[in-house]
């Protein structure tokens, strides 16, 4: 029994369609790029810790294996500890910041943003990934995993899914382009690091 709550999985897909299908092509689009632009402003987090553990595992992949899985261990739990809390506020707060950042007639991006916002924790940890397969001169491999994830998203993308709307598809296929992504890459530099 549910006693009156019904967990968003199962009532995202009606409510949006509903939304969704009386709206313009134009308007869906806003919307997705509205919630795309919250996230696109916050991946200068792990944009900036990788720019600045790149030269320092270059350094430890010469000279300490060691150091180098620590600094690997330690990025990845310091940006998953900062992500973590970072998504479940926006996920709590998107209501107030689509309205204020945005204006009511956005409001149907509040969705969008609760789920793309979830991308920030398997992004978090595939740009310290990349920034390890950099330094122990994996580039090869690691363009192999992005090829790879693209091949996926198109496929995804191509597939019709016809009772979900666009946007809400959108959404849900960035975020498991990006765990897709963090896997491959994942378990390449696993075997290569240990």
């Amino acid at each position: 029994k549910s006693y009156g709550v019904e967990p968003v999985h199962t009532r995202a897909p009606e409510t949006l369609t509903g939304v969704y299908q009386q709206a313009s092509r134009d308007a869906v689009i806003g919307w997705y790029s509205a919630a795309y632009n919250i996230l696109d402003g916050l991946t200068s987090i792990p944009m900036a810790v990788s720019f600045a553990i790149l030269p320092v595992a270059v350094v430890y992949f010469k000279e300490s294996k060691e150091k180098l899985i620590k600094l690997y261990k330690l990025s990845i739990r310091y940006l998953t500890y900062l992500s973590m809390p970072i998504a479940v506020g926006i996920m709590i707060l998107a209501p107030k910041m689509i309205k204020l950042g945005y204006g009511d007639k956005y409001l149907n991006s509040i969705l969008a943003i609760q789920i793309l916002v979830w991308t920030l924790v398997p992004l978090c940890i595939n740009y310290v990934l990349g920034v390890m397969m950099t330094a122990i001169h994996k580039e090869k491999a690691s363009l192999y995993v992005l090829f790879g994830n693209v091949v996926v998203n198109i496929m995804l993308a191509a597939m019709e899914i016809s009772n979900l709307p666009e946007c809400f598809c959108k959404t849900l296929l960035v975020l498991l382009s990006e765990v897709i992504c963090g896997a491959e890459c994942l378990s390449k530099e696993y075997h290569e690091l240990v």
